[in-house]
């Protein structure tokens, strides 16, 4: 037989299982060290009228220079505390679920609320709220690197494409004299006394030899290097490139499957020369 407890043992049963939990997080919480138990402190502490909190709440606006070192410098801030909380969190053994629950809390309460709650409460909610919101920092920093990537490619392929245009334009004009270069073979028939120099020397005068080449090329289609054109304007651009990829590959850990892979090493070689701030 199967007797249903009464409603007074269930909810006594509840309150020894949410206190045994609650002691349990606590005791890991108060173990954090007293540096960045401080800095989880000043994450809510109203100066001014604005806390750390309500900064870092802020989502990143557009793909604007500006918003993208907001974004670099609010994940800076609290760099620190999410290496804590890489730790930290999967020591608690808490659920996917409790973990974004306990984040969501900080997400909503007001800071003057937050201060209200008990210390190893304020931590337990701001260190799940970080682990998350610099997640989101990093997504937000790469989807800003790839919308980058798409415009300065687009650009190259734009101005490589108006570089060929031009060039075939140039080659065009000296299509009227091709025509007066290819009569040109028939001018050793009705000029027999011509020298073999006096004959090539008119038919460079007719048509230059560099010209000749490029309309050769034109025909066979090897006369324009789009992707050499490409790397000219990316160069021309590297300022810009320089401005907007500079603090995303500071600011994120980028990793790659293969760790031997080279486009690693390209990627170690960049941020050690950046961070070494020469030119």
């Amino acid at each position: 037989k199967i007797i249903l407890p009464s409603y007074r043992t269930i909810q006594d049963l509840f309150t020894r299982t949410f206190k045994t939990e609650r002691n349990r997080l606590e005791k890991i919480i108060l173990e954090i060290p007293s540096h960045l138990n401080k800095q989880l402190e000043e994450t809510i502490k109203n100066d001014d009228g604005l806390t750390q909190l309500n900064v870092i709440r802020m989502d990143q606006k557009d793909f604007s220079y500006t918003a993208l070192k907001f974004e670099v410098k609010k994940a800076e801030k609290i760099k620190d505390l999410y290496q804590l909380c890489k730790t930290l969190v999967p020591s608690l053994q808490l659920s996917n679920n409790a973990v974004r629950y306990y984040g969501s809390l900080a997400e909503q309460y007001t800071a003057s609320r937050l201060r209200k709650l008990k210390k190893p409460q304020q931590s337990l909610h701001m260190l799940c709220f970080i682990f998350h919101r610099y997640q989101e920092f990093m997504d937000n920093l790469i989807t800003s690197f790839m919308f980058h990537r798409r415009v300065f490619v687009g650009e190259g392929k734009e101005h490589a494409d108006a570089k060929e245009q031009e060039f075939i334009k140039g080659l065009m004009l000296e299509f009227p004299n091709l025509g007066q270069f290819l009569m040109w073979f028939s001018t050793q028939e009705t000029k027999p006394d011509l020298t073999q120099e006096e004959f090539k020397q008119l038919g460079f005068d007719i048509l230059p030899k560099e010209k000749q080449i490029a309309i050769a090329d034109l025909i066979w289609g090897t006369g324009f290097d789009k992707e050499a054109e490409k790397w000219k304007y990316y160069e021309s651009q590297a300022r810009r490139i320089g401005m907007y990829f500079r603090p995303i590959l500071l600011a994120v850990d980028f990793e790659f499957y293969k760790d031997d892979a080279f486009i690693v090493t390209l990627i170690k070689t960049l941020r050690d020369h950046f961070i070494s701030e020469e030119p």
